[in-house]
């Protein structure tokens, strides 16, 4: 017997697989089948009681499938025996993408997270997410050691919220239908009004109060055809307001070439709209008083948005501008409401002669 001293700290003792089974007692191999029984023990507590079903799938070489491994746990989830195969449950609706989505991880050997239902023991559907990563063994078949969580509860929440967001939709999108039409309704009157005026000069207000409420009445037809009603196409609704002024001044613009230049502009429906009427006062007057006698003109719609939220809004002419204070005084009303509607933005409002008329207006929006 040796005399050196073992300094190693003592250490629990564990089960030794005996390497000549002709030197092991039976108390050996005892010790060892009840250390591993224990370890199977515990395991199957483990799987048993997790949330969720942990498996192995095998995709052969030769295309058939098989599940060596389904945790316990299965029959608290989808109220199955862990012995069956619960690919069988797979909802009739799910199934082809299952198996894509499977074959396809098989080919790239990349792991998937797939939302699917499953036909549950009685006849339930549940939700499921399946979460698995894949490997290639020696012989050419796919393995996936997965885990399967039942998120019925969650799916049942997310689909309530999103039937609320349909009716929700489907509410707004009527309101912004019955305002247009109630708007219309108003333009309609207008038009009827206008002819028992005795004057031209009468008749040329009620005009132009129906340009201002078709110019309100687009904003809300552009949010109705939506998908989403929470901003609108900025240039979109510019051109159509343009279109409708265009026919409103037949003689007017027929010289009258108009550029725009927006881009990738929305806007809500708190911004179009007095945009919208700022846009119509200022080509409104360009119309009338830029280009005299048919002179043959140019109106420039200019519309962007800077990193930081602000927005630049400019509407220029290379008419005869104004001559004097006094004169641009003269538009009064139109000036004044532009004016207004600028200050509803929070923002600036200037007025230039250069080579024409220039109005420019900015603001901040997030």
């Amino acid at each position: 017997m040796s005399d050196q001293k073992n300094d190693d700290p003592p250490t629990k003792p564990t089960a030794v697989i005996p390497t000549d089974p002709h030197t092991s007692s039976a108390a050996d191999f005892q010790t060892i089948a009840d250390e591993l029984r224990q370890r199977e023990l515990q395991l199957s507590a483990i799987t048993a009681n997790l949330p969720g079903i942990l498996y192995r799938v095998v995709l052969h070489p030769d295309g058939t499938i098989d599940f060596p491994y389904i945790s316990p746990s299965t029959l608290a989830v989808a109220g199955r025996q862990s012995e069956e195969h619960w690919i069988d449950r797979i909802h009739p609706e799910d199934r082809a993408d299952f198996f894509q989505v499977l074959h396809s991880c098989a080919e790239q050997l990349l792991p998937f997270d797939l939302e699917q239902r499953v036909i549950s023991v009685p006849n339930q559907e549940i939700w499921v997410r399946n979460i698995t990563r894949p490997h290639r063994r020696a012989d050419g078949a796919v393995v996936w050691d997965g885990m399967i969580l039942d998120i019925t509860a969650q799916k049942r929440v997310e689909l309530d919220l999103q039937s609320s967001l349909r009716e929700k939709d489907a509410l707004l999108q009527e309101v912004h239908h019955r305002v247009k039409n109630n708007l219309q309704i108003i333009s309609s009157l207008l038009d009827l009004q206008a002819l028992t005026m005795p004057t031209p000069q009468t008749q040329a207000v009620f005009t132009e109060a129906q340009r201002r409420i078709r110019a309100i009445a687009l904003v809300h037809d552009q949010l109705y055809h939506k998908e989403t009603m929470a901003q609108i196409d900025f240039e979109s609704y510019v051109r159509t307001l343009i279109e409708h002024l265009q026919q409103s001044f037949l003689t007017e613009a027929a010289h009258v070439l108009i550029e725009i230049e927006i881009v990738s502009i929305w806007l809500d429906a708190d911004t179009a709209i007095p945009c919208g009427l700022i846009i119509n006062e200022l080509v409104t007057n360009a119309f009338k008083h830029a280009f005299p006698e048919r002179r043959a003109g140019t109106i420039q719609i200019s519309c962007s948005k800077s990193p930081d939220g602000q927005v630049t809004l400019a509407v220029s002419d290379n008419g005869i501008g104004f001559s004097t204070p006094a004169e641009r005084r003269s538009g009064v009303l139109g000036l004044k409401l532009v004016g207004t509607l600028t200050r509803q933005l929070h923002g600036s409002l200037t007025l230039e002669n250069r080579n024409g008329t220039v109005a420019t207006v900015t603001f901040t929006r997030g």
